[in-house]
């Protein structure tokens, strides 16, 4: 039912010819509040019909936190945080003239902490890059990943920096 979902935290980017997408969070109140991930397109005359990008299966378990970023060449990506059983994971999904690709995990949770804060960039050729947060005791760091085209992997992550202070989520 329309009227129990909750949007928010909406993102846009433009990936040329007059094509926009857009994705947000989105909680469904009759789902013991269910937290999922959607998206839609702008064709340049109207936008297409709303796509689910992760669908939380509820008890406290679901996707949100999305970070978007297009090229302006035809390709998106989207990476978002994943809470399953109290441990939290980071996927992605490409965009391109065939609509949203299958997800893809960036990271798998860990340990050390509680990785969040996504921020995307992608290029003119595809490539993407993801940056975000961990912290959680005496881990506090911004680490890094790059999708490797050859494989369709993310990239083992790189720590960029670490501290005793709690980092704000990194900027791309």
């Amino acid at each position: 039912n329309a009227a129990d979902a909750r949007s928010s935290a909406p993102r846009i980017a433009f990936i040329g010819n007059g094509v926009f997408i857009a994705a947000w969070d989105q909680t469904d109140q009759t789902l013991n509040q269910r937290l999922s991930l959607h998206a839609s397109s702008f064709n340049g005359q109207s936008w297409l019909p709303t796509v689910p990008l992760d669908s939380g299966n509820g008890n406290g378990n679901g996707a949100g936190g999305v970070s978007l970023a297009g090229n302006g060449q035809g390709k998106a990506v989207a990476v978002w945080a994943r809470i399953e059983g109290g441990s939290v994971s980071l996927w992605s999904a490409g965009f391109d003239s065939s609509g949203w690709r299958a997800p893809l995990q960036v990271i798998g949770p860990t340990n050390l902490g509680i990785r969040a804060g996504p921020a995307v960039a992608i290029d003119a050729s595809g490539r993407s890059w993801v940056a975000w947060t961990l912290t959680g005791g005496a881990t506090q760091a911004v680490e890094y990943s790059e999708l490797d085209d050859r494989s369709n992997q993310w990239t083992q992550p790189v720590r960029l920096s670490t501290g005793a202070m709690q980092p704000t989520p990194p900027a791309l």
